[in-house]
């Protein structure tokens, strides 16, 4: 919720630009920082006395007025207040290095025009602290804390309104030299009570809680130095109504030279004892976890995305009795997408398509922009361990499909799926058909699914389902043909005697 580590990253660039390091602080060293941060945008774009640097005690005081920086107070259409300079502490280490340090509060309130009509926005963060160590050599921070104390941010306009908040939250990431001339990054992230209600216009609102949340991050082969640049190109054009024409293929050619722009990133979080309120209706969950890869912007790319739920509570009613028991209590999704050939994608868009607005795309670029990412005209997904377990069963999914991007043919399947405890599973539906029939059809496709099924020396049941581009289907090398359901349900079994 907080812009602290961007608004260090200004700062830092300063350093960045030429202040020398000297352990001794002087005046000198003040008026050097300062001519430096106000150079970073173009001559007079800074307004004098927006940022200040003055020599006090053992370290530097930078101070950033934002009413004035961004000239908040002679915008006609927006009302502010509560927005107090940004004060920092910058002090210069023995060991070459340059710690900066920040520690306020937040309460500000603000009325503008927004697309959706007049806005009121609050944002107010009870306490904060920031401490970061940045390097030089690194042209990022060595390490870097963030914390927050009981946050909260409003916004209300006639389309919608929303209240994000959270009790506390405890942020760190850390830089470290990566190969050839790049950058690796680690962050972790603590969240307490975080609450985000969502309220439509004329529809019903929602509410996401979470008594808590954690996560954690890494980023390997950062092209840091290229994004600077490419930040300061952009920063010097802030002034023009559109990017100069040589900015724009200098641009061009720092993005391409860039790439794959980093080597990978992965991000997880996991939040606990979570509650959904929406139309009436709380949902619940134990845990609900979110992890995302990315293997840069190449050729031959892939991403993936996994989701954990475990826990999970539907409200009451929602379901009959008898499906509750059908609802996993864990479920394990995990999908990647590869061979995607996302540099030449992003190449070939660069240079052909026009992103102003009224310049819709047209067939032909459409097209092309398909078989730049797509060359042979499909996609892999890649099933990792898919998991579903309840009290009457356990399922794994593992394998892939490979679907056509365009064109008539079917989706071609190689995916194995292992089943444990299906008797089980076939004795609750069965048990249970007289009262919803539609528990009496699911088990007879279960039955004829096992009839189907391989069996392991653990006594699980294996599926090795196979399909091609004409929609022929096998499983476990026999052909197959979907049978229609029966129309009676299925008796319930005998009783053991």
């Amino acid at each position: 919720m907080s812009q602290l580590p961007i608004r260090s990253m200004f700062i830092v660039a300063a350093l960045m630009g030429g202040a020398a390091h000297a352990s001794e602080i002087t005046p000198e060293q003040a008026k050097q920082i300062e001519t430096n941060l106000t150079s970073i945008l173009p001559k007079g774009m800074i307004p004098a006395g927006a940022i200040t640097v003055q020599a006090k005690g053992d370290a530097y005081q930078v101070t950033v007025d934002p009413m004035e920086l961004f000239s908040l107070d002679k915008k006609k259409d927006v009302k502010i207040s509560g927005l107090t300079p940004w004060v920092y502490r910058l002090r210069p280490t023995d060991d070459g290095l340059w710690q900066l340090d920040q520690q306020s509060n937040l309460d500000v309130k603000a009325q503008f025009q927004s697309p959706q009509g007049p806005t009121d926005l609050e944002y107010a963060i009870a306490s904060y602290q920031y401490n970061g160590i940045f390097d030089p050599a690194l042209r990022y921070a060595k390490s870097a804390t963030f914390n927050a104390k009981n946050a909260r941010i409003t916004s209300k306009n006639p389309a919608q309104s929303f209240d994000i908040g959270f009790g506390s939250l405890d942020y760190s990431l850390s830089g470290e030299k990566g190969d050839n001339n790049t950058l690796n990054i680690k962050n972790t992230m603590a969240i307490k009570d975080y609450s985000q209600t969502m309220n439509p216009a004329n529809k019903p609102s929602t509410l996401f809680q979470a008594a808590s949340g954690a996560g954690e991050g890494n980023i390997t082969g950062l092209s840091m130095q290229a994004i600077q640049e490419m930040a300061s190109l952009l920063l010097q054009n802030v002034p023009n109504k559109h990017i100069r024409l040589d900015d724009k293929e200098r641009l061009k050619t720092l993005f391409r030279g860039s790439f794959p722009l980093f080597e990978n990133i992965s991000q997880n979080i996991v939040y606990r004892d979570v509650q959904i309120n929406t139309n009436g209706a709380t949902f619940g969950v134990k845990s609900y976890g979110l992890d995302v890869n990315a293997n840069g912007i190449r050729n031959d790319a892939s991403y993936s995305i996994g989701l954990d739920l475990a826990g999970l509570k539907l409200p009451p009613g929602m379901l009959p009795p008898t499906f509750t028991a059908l609802i996993p209590d864990d479920l394990h999704i995990n999908v990647a997408a590869s061979g995607i050939n996302t540099q030449n994608g992003v190449v070939y868009m660069m240079e052909n398509v026009d992103f102003t607005p009224g310049h819709p795309l047209t067939p032909p670029q459409t097209a092309e922009i398909r078989r730049q990412f797509f060359p042979d005209n499909t996609l892999t997904l890649t099933y990792d361990g898919s998991h579903a377990v309840s009290s009457l069963y356990d399922v794994t999914v593992t394998g892939k499909t490979i679907i056509a991007i365009s064109g008539p043919d079917k989706p071609q399947a190689d995916v194995t799926i292992r089943a444990k405890g299906l008797d089980k599973t076939i004795e609750y539906l069965s048990s249970h058909a007289k009262e919803e029939p539609k528990l009496g059809q699911a088990a007879f496709f279960m039955m004829m699914a096992k009839g189907f099924a391989k069996t392991d020396s653990n006594g699980d049941n294996l599926w090795h389902v196979e399909s091609d581009s004409a929609g022929q289907i096998k499983i476990n090398g026999h052909e197959f043909q979907l049978p229609s359901a029966p129309q009676q349900p299925i008796a319930p079994p005998a009783p053991k005697q």
